[in-house]
């Protein structure tokens, strides 16, 4: 028979508020996360709309526009990417997660000349392509959250691995740039979504540590930046589904 004493009751009340708390605080990440992802589905699906609505028939100012909103983009995205990271570990301020809602904001605007070319290669199915590659994102997202959140052993031993095979896969891309063998290329994009996906089970275990350790309590700065490595996870795995998914309906 087990013998319960106060102390042993203690512990475990203690247990049990840690997890909660670790529970609590993972939440608090895949909020960010979430708001994250609708902003920029909203301003990518919306944003094209938006300049034919406002240009109507000036199709070179249009086009001027839209240039000029991919170019600031991509500029607002490295600053963006450059402040969270060095707010990451410094003193909760708002600007970590303005900077985080404009970088998703500018991916919005990135990935809306993405779905312009889906839609322009696939008028009649380009929402069917781009809610299956969402789909299957998720599916992908969910598989590997859940292997980095059960993995109670830190996953970081794989980092060496993946650096590897980055490596590798930027070799032999370069070499096939002279080869240019179909089959060669696919096998190293095959590699780097791998590589993708397992980074994204990394993350989760080293977020679910962070989370474990109180960290989040203290720092919302570190949210943003742990939802933000999440974020950029299911951004490239998305892109990367959906390009696989137009191909192959545009072979069947």
């Amino acid at each position: 028979m087990n013998e319960f004493t106060p102390e042993a009751t203690k512990q475990e009340n203690v247990g049990k508020n840690e997890r909660k708390h670790a529970e609590f605080s993972m939440m608090r990440v895949m909020l960010w996360l979430g708001i994250g992802l609708l902003i920029t589905a909203v301003v990518s699906l919306t944003y094209p709309n938006l300049l034919l609505f406002i240009f109507k028939d000036d199709v070179d100012g249009m086009n001027i526009a839209y240039v000029a909103t991919l170019a600031v983009s991509i500029v607002m995205m490295l600053v963006s990417m450059l402040v969270v990271h060095l707010k990451a570990s410094k003193k909760d301020s708002a600007l970590s997660p303005i900077f985080y809602l404009i970088y998703t904001i500018s991916v919005g605007f990135l990935l809306s000349s993405v779905f312009l070319t889906i839609l322009g290669s696939e008028q009649s199915d380009a929402i069917g392509t781009i809610s299956v590659a969402f789909f299957v994102t998720a599916g992908c997202f969910i598989v590997m959250g859940l292997i980095g959140f059960l993995t109670k052993r830190s996953l970081n031993i794989l980092i060496p691995l993946i650096i590897t095979l980055v490596i590798g896969a930027v070799i032999i891309s370069l070499v096939n740039f002279f080869m240019q063998s179909s089959i060669v290329y696919w096998i190293t994009d095959f590699v780097l979504f791998g590589v993708i996906l397992v980074i994204t089970a990394v993350d989760i275990n080293n977020i679910k540590k962070i989370a474990e350790a109180g960290v989040f309590y203290s720092s919302l700065n570190m949210s943003i930046y742990c939802a933000f490595s999440l974020y950029v996870d299911f951004i490239n795995i998305f892109i990367r589904v959906l390009m696989y998914v137009a191909m192959s309906k545009r072979n069947s």
